[in-house]
């Protein structure tokens, strides 16, 4: 998880509070229905079998990496 939270570097808590809002605000599918399939791919073949929260900061760091935009429901 360490590893993960360096990535966001001095913003890591405002991510991993943004990633805990996002799983009490909407059901696990939901979320996964918004991910791109080719960065859902990636992170789950590099960090499952692990928590949801951590999927999702995972997730959220290949998406920044990938698209160069944080990840949003909208």
């Amino acid at each position: 998880m360490y590893e993960l939270l360096a990535f966001f570097g001095d913003y890591a808590e405002e991510y991993e509070d943004k990633a805990r809002r996002m799983l009490d605000e909407y059901p696990w599918d939901v979320i996964v229905n918004y991910m791109d399939d080719g960065v859902r791919e990636e992170t789950h073949t590099e960090y499952a079998p692990c928590d949801n929260e951590t999927f999702l900061l995972a997730y959220m760091a290949g998406h920044i990496t990938k698209f160069g935009e944080d990840f949003e429901i909208n």
